[in-house]
Order: structure tokens, then sequence, then C-alpha cells
């Protein structure tokens, strides 16, 4: 079921997000930037949720329940602090936020690229009858950790870059 819930809303957060960072819809259409922005916020909530849920499962072990289970918490807390940035009028932090949100939705794209990436690295060197069962899960080991570390590091350059606010832990 957690499979399913984060396909959908997952698939769904990856549709509705980049409408979000339209500087047209937003200054001629704020009512519908709002409404697909609380819709992107739900199905980020239930997107995040099921794939906590789903990184205990992670074919990678204790390696996928710390990275997946790392970028579902971070998914629902940045999307957390996107919309109370927003709510308290902090249009600044409510932006810098939400480029985090979708660094962090866009790991959907980026782990398939990786993961292509890391197989055809691996291919001339495969050796046996059937290697590519060892290539594959060879190719799979790292992404828990490198398909969302890096869109992090490009979003807190794109925050950094557009005079955005840093990130504050504390309240």
């Amino acid at each position: 079921m957690a499979f399913y819930l984060h396909i959908g809303f997952a698939g769904l957060s990856s549709a509705l997000g980049p409408w979000q960072f339209s500087k047209r819809l937003r200054s001629r259409r704020p009512r519908v930037h709002r409404g697909v922005g609380r819709a992107y916020l739900v199905s980020v909530a239930l997107g995040a949720v099921s794939a906590l849920v789903m990184s205990m499962f992670s074919s990678v072990g204790l390696l996928g329940f710390c990275g997946f289970g790392s970028l579902a918490g971070l998914w629902g807390w940045t999307a957390w602090r996107g919309y109370r940035a927003i709510r308290e009028r902090d249009l600044p932090g409510h932006q810098a936020w939400m480029i985090r949100n979708f660094a962090l939705t866009y790991t959907a794209v980026t782990l398939r690229a990786w993961f292509g990436v890391l197989v055809l690295a691996q291919v001339p060197f495969a050796q046996g009858a059937d290697p590519f069962p060892a290539v594959l899960a060879q190719a799979y080991a790292p992404l828990p950790f490198l398909c969302w570390l890096p869109n992090l590091v490009i979003a807190e350059w794109m925050i950094r870059r557009r005079g955005l606010p840093a990130p504050h832990l504390a309240g």
C-alpha cells in the first residue's frame, strides 16, 4: 500500500512542483498558485510518509533505510518549513524552503539518472555468465544518498545566489 501511495503522491508532487516556480502564475493568478501549492503540500506529506514506511524495507538494508528515510524526513520537513514561512508572511524564507523541497522532490529524476550512469559505468568491466544482477545491485547501493545530497547542494547554491535566507534550524 505504501508503494502505491508513494508512486501516486510523489508523482503528483513532481507534476505540480514546477508550476509553483512560474512568476507569471504567481503574479497573474495568485489563487491558482495557492491552490496548486496546497495540493502540492498534501501530496508531499502523503508521499513522504509512505516513503518513510518504504525505507524500512529497502533492498540495500540499513544504508537504504538511513538514506531514503532521511530523504523522506527532510522532504516532509522542508515542506512544513515552507508552509510555516508563508503563513508567517516570510516570502524569502518560503521561497528558500520551497527550493529545497523541490530539490528533494526532484530526486525521483536524479535517482534514475544516477542509476543509469552507475550501471553503464560497470558494463565494460562486467564478467561472468550473468553479471547483470551484481551490476544492478552495485549500482543501486549508493543511490539512497546519491539521489538527494547533490540536489540539496545545488539548491543551496541557488538560494545563496538569489540572496535568500539560510536555514535556521532553531525556532
